[in-house]
């Protein structure tokens, strides 16, 4: 599984590219391009940040728990940026309560070591879950209450991340996340795969249209 994990470090640059191409075209896609890109550097940042404190004794002090603080910053902004995202597309709201909800999130965090292993397992859990229902309460109130909403492939994008971050944030807390892990690489790679594809086609379906 080990070429599934790569396929998502190939494939989140790919789809930011994209997404930077279609918001050359469409202004609203930006946010949209800004949190891919995000992940993107988020994966990188991850890499050193683990890098700083590899091999180092426990409890951690120092630069390496600077580092396993930073990690946990990173983390947890996949969840509040996807939830800042889902309320600029569906709600046009500011993303003020995803940032109070993100440094809330991560001061609790900040009480180490009590706050480690199984705990910090279930804070980011909760995390992830409160980041789905927000924005599937966004996406509903959207659908059924506003009438000025013009779909686009941002919105469509939004939706399709919802309905697959449930299986990305749980699956591997409801199990021996060795086991259930490389199937959330495998989602996740599925789930790339049709972004860059629908990015793709989007854009070949403007150009087409542009050489009408």
């Amino acid at each position: 599984m080990s070429f599934v994990r790569d396929l998502h470090f190939i494939l989140y640059p790919i789809l930011a590219l994209l997404a930077w191409l279609v918001a050359r075209h469409q202004r609203e896609h930006r946010p949209l391009a800004l949190f891919v890109s995000w992940m993107v550097a988020a994966d990188w940042v991850r890499v050193v940040l683990n890098g700083v404190r590899a091999d180092e004794p426990r409890p951690l002090v120092g630069i390496a728990r600077v580092a396993y603080h930073l990690d946990q910053l990173v983390v947890l902004s996949w969840s509040f940026a996807f939830m800042a995202v889902a309320l600029r597309y569906f709600t046009k709201r500011p993303p003020a309560f995803a940032l109070v909800g993100l440094a809330v999130t991560w001061l609790i965090t900040l009480n180490y070591p009590l706050v480690s292993g199984e705990f910090l397992l279930w804070i980011l859990r909760l995390a992830g879950i409160c980041a789905t229902v927000v924005a599937w309460t966004c996406i509903l109130a959207a659908i059924f209450r506003r009438r000025d909403l013009q779909p686009t492939l941002a919105h469509l994008v939004v939706i399709l991340y919802s309905v697959t971050d449930f299986v990305l944030y749980l699956v591997p807390w409801m199990g021996d996340v060795g086991r259930t892990w490389p199937i959330v690489n495998l989602i996740s790679v599925v789930q790339l795969t049709v972004f860059c594809a629908a990015h793709g086609f989007w854009l070949a379906w403007r150009r087409r249209l542009a050489s009408a």
